[in-house]
């Protein structure tokens, strides 16, 4: 019987949408009895988008769905992919630490990483380790658990001593006396044409943006008296909506009384139609609302400066 293929990686950039394209490519391209590790970290990634727009900092969505999780170079990830029938959580977790029924891995019974999987109708497996109340959506509940910071804990691990010890136990696991690891560096994605289109595409607004399940937003726009009820489905807002604040009785009676203001908001809301749900959005609608008034209001109309008060808060929150 032919002994599978066992491979090792370690990708030496820290660019975040390489890395999953790198890791997109293994899994789309090894053949399905591959036993394939691969080792990655990333620059600073996180999900807060306003901090993300301010700091140059990207934000993901990853293939294997999941929670929100920070990124950055302190933080060391794993990638296995291998054959449906020999995979399972427990086992590609406990490589570097005891796992519990969770199957994140855990030090003195609190948790230091998480793990994502991912299964295809093909043959293989891989693992992949690595809001506002008044959001209402279909997702999946979270759960809570008691959790270190992974420096705190491996204070004399740094990322190359832990990718050593991943690949050391990854070859023992497969009975090899020895395992080269492979490096990959931000050049694959000129050599290889399934990386660079996985690069391009985990770039792309309609896969960052475009699979988002769809969900309700209620925000308080407080600065400006209102409350804004949006709908996004697919990413884009599908329906939106400006009303006075029921508490706030002086906004409710201005908000009535100025018609330039209330006509500006109806165009305003046209303009936000069918946009991603995203701040970027939110001051695109402005510009095209500004060009829809031909020059018949100025910017500094009053009713333009209010509407453009709210526009700016929206796009704080959203």
């Amino acid at each position: 019987m032919t002994r599978p293929e066992v491979r090792a990686y370690r990708s030496l950039s820290t660019n975040p949408y390489l890395n999953l394209a790198i890791e997109e490519w293994l899994f789309r391209t090894t053949p399905p009895s591959s036993h394939i590790l691969l080792l990655w970290r990333n620059s600073p990634c996180v999900c807060n988008v306003h901090h993300l727009a301010a700091d140059s900092i990207p934000w993901l969505r990853r293939k294997s769905g999941g929670g929100t999780v920070f990124h950055d170079l302190g933080n060391s990830i794993y990638s296995i992919i291998e054959p449906r029938e020999t995979f399972t959580r427990r086992k590609n977790a406990e490589l570097v630490a005891r796992v519990n029924e969770r199957h994140d891995l855990v030090v003195d019974g609190k948790k230091v990483s998480g793990s994502a999987f991912k299964l295809t109708n093909t043959p293989v497996a891989q693992v992949l380790e690595g809001g506002s109340p008044k959001v209402g959506h279909k997702g999946r509940s979270k759960c809570s658990f008691a959790s270190h910071q992974s420096a705190r804990v491996l204070v004399t691990v740094d990322h190359g001593s832990f990718c050593e010890a991943v690949v050391d136990q990854f070859r023992k696991q497969h009975d090899l006396g020895y395992l080269k690891v492979e490096t990959v560096d931000e050049q694959v994605v000129e050599r290889e044409v399934k990386v660079r289109e996985a690069y391009e595409e985990l770039m792309s607004d309609d896969w960052k943006l475009g699979q988002t399940p769809e969900f309700v937003n209620e925000i308080d726009l407080v600065d400006a008296g209102l409350i804004c009820n949006v709908s996004s489905r697919q990413g884009r807002i599908t329906a939106i909506d400006f009303v006075p604040n029921p508490t706030l009785l002086s906004a409710k009676a201005e908000y009535l009384q100025d018609e330039l203001f209330v006509a500006g908001m109806e165009d305003l809301k046209l303009c936000l139609q069918g946009k991603w749900y995203h701040p970027t959005a939110v001051h695109q609608a402005w510009c095209d609302l500004v060009q829809m008034q031909h020059g018949a209001i100025s910017e500094s109309h009053t009713a333009m400066v209010k509407i453009k008060r709210v526009a700016d808060q929206l796009a704080t929150l959203l």
